[in-house]
């Protein structure tokens, strides 16, 4: 599933697929959840902004913090996400998701696809991934982008 849609993803989704990976094995995580690629289209956002990131009632800093305070890592030595850079690799596909993730990317696809898209965007990745939050996550994001469920 996590393949496919990598395979058809536009470059900018495809590094935050396979940073949405990386960043679940720097947390020491078994399974890829949607803090992880809502943290890895934080930091894209940091390079190519994304217009609904743009309309965040708080900043990208301070939602990374709250996002990663809910993903906390296994190992307490790893206490910085973003200090260090994460290296995005063609090597990020290779760790199981969760349920939720594949619905996301099965939204994601759906999306594009209704779209007319010959790619997967990130917005498409940030909408999705913003409809299928739930528990802390969802009330974060919620709280923090003004769009209805």
């Amino acid at each position: 599933m996590i393949l496919d849609a990598i395979r058809r993803s536009s470059k900018g989704s495809r590094s935050i697929i396979i940073g949405a990976t990386n960043i679940c094995r720097f947390l020491d995580h078994a399974n890829i959840r949607l803090g992880h690629f809502m943290l890895a289209l934080l930091k894209h956002h940091r390079n190519r902004k994304l217009a609904l990131i743009e309309t965040s009632k708080i900043g990208v800093d301070q939602l990374i913090g709250y996002i990663y305070r809910i993903l906390p890592p296994l190992n307490p030595a790893r206490s910085s996400l973003f200090g260090k850079d994460i290296e995005i690799g063609e090597r990020g596909a290779d760790l199981p998701v969760t349920k939720t993730t594949v619905r996301m990317i099965c939204i994601a696809m759906r999306e594009a696809e209704k779209l007319n898209s010959e790619y997967i965007e990130p917005e498409h990745l940030l909408l999705a991934t913003l409809c299928c939050a739930r528990g802390k996550l969802q009330k974060l994001l919620m709280k923090t982008f003004p769009i209805k469920k």
